[in-house]
C-alpha cells in the first residue's frame, strides 16, 4: 500500500483508470510521501537509505568510490550500483549475517548467489591482452525481442550501400 496524500486536482493527472476509493468521480492529484521504484530520484534515495543502515551496523563508505562500503573489522566489502550489490568476504556466513542485520533494519535484500563476479549487472568482461571486451548480450537480446526484431534478417552492413544523392541542384 502506497503512503499517499490526496489533494484537489490542479494541473496533473492520475494514471488512467485509477481513482482512490471515495474519490471515483473527482479529478485528483496524489502526492507521494515516499519514493517508489522507477522515479528519477529513486536510486539516490535508496542509496542514502542503504548507507544510513549500513553505517549503523559498522560499514564505512570508501572515500575513493562512494559506491563501495567496507566493514573493516570483519573484512566485508559491498559494491552498490542502484539496487544491485556485490557482497564480498572470505566468510560467506558473515555475508548472510550482515544481510540478515540489514533485513532487520527494514531493507528488502535478497541474496542471489551469482558465482561469476565478472558478469555483474549482466555485463560480461573478457581480457584480451591489453584490452577489455565488455558485452551485454542479455540486454541486447531483450531489446531485439521487445521491438520484434528477433525474426529480422541480419545484414553485415545495415545501411544502404549506394549514396542517396545530394541536395545540390
Amino acid at each position: 500500500m502506497l503512503n499517499l496524500t490526496v489533494m484537489k486536482h490542479l494541473q496533473q493527472e492520475l494514471p488512467q483508470h485509477y481513482r482512490p476509493a471515495g474519490f471515483e468521480s473527482q479529478d485528483l492529484v496524489l502526492k507521494l510521501n515516499k519514493s517508489i521504484y522507477g522515479q528519477v530520484n529513486s536510486p539516490k534515495l535508496f542509496y542514502e537509505h542503504l548507507c544510513r543502515d549500513m553505517d549503523s551496523i559498522g560499514f564505512e563508505t570508501s572515500e575513493a568510490n562512494h559506491c563501495l562500503v567496507i566493514h573493516c573489522e570483519h573484512k566485508i566489502m559491498v559494491l552498490n550500483y542502484c539496487d544491485d550489490q556485490i557482497w564480498l568476504s572470505l566468510d560467506n556466513q558473515l555475508i548472510e549475517d550482515y544481510v540478515g542485520k540489514m533485513k532487520d533494519l527494514g531493507c528488502d535484500l535478497t541474496l542471489e548467489p551469482e558465482g561469476d563476479i565478472f558478469a555483474f549487472l549482466g555485463i560480461h568482461s573478457k581480457r584480451l591482452r591489453k584490452e577489455m571486451l565488455l558485452t551485454q548480450t542479455g540486454l541486447i537480446n531483450k531489446v531485439i525481442n521487445c521491438i520484434g526484431m528477433d525474426q529480422a534478417s541480419p545484414k553485415s552492413n545495415p545501411a544502404a550501400c549506394k549514396p542517396l544523392g545530394t541536395d545540390v541542384g
